[in-house]
């Protein structure tokens, strides 16, 4: 379908006008200026958009699929043990917490660098 082809390539449609209709060989009295055209050719274009973002999903989702897969595998043949990989995750987790901690020190110290900043400039 010539649609599905100019979608996936991702090509979009021409617009309407002298240009793009003397490039497909006709004049443009042929396609009169028609609010219903407008409809359709946005509607159109909007089933396109919506088609390469669901194929992108698609592609996304088969992706994330593959890589469950591999990580399932991988627990049935024993290469990962998934009591170990809990305990990874409760350190992993901990340790980010503390991470946030720290940052948000880091923050506070940091605006009351800058104030004290501002203050010293305004009192010059």
């Amino acid at each position: 379908m010539v649609l599905n082809d100019a979608a996936e390539e991702g090509a979009s449609l021409p617009r309407r006008g002298g240009e793009a209709a003397a490039e497909r060989g006709r004049p443009e009295a042929v396609r009169p200026d028609l609010p219903e055209f407008d409809r359709l050719e946005q509607t159109v274009r909007r089933l396109l958009e919506a088609g390469a973002e669901g194929r992108a999903r698609a592609r996304a989702a088969e992706h994330r699929r593959q890589e469950l897969q591999e990580a399932l595998d991988a627990v049935r043949t024993g290469s990962l043990d998934p009591h170990e990989l809990s305990e990874r995750v409760g350190r992993l987790e901990a340790e980010n917490q503390a991470l946030r901690q720290r940052l948000r020190s880091a923050e506070a110290l940091a605006q009351r660098i800058h104030a004290r900043l501002q203050l010293l400039e305004d009192e010059r």
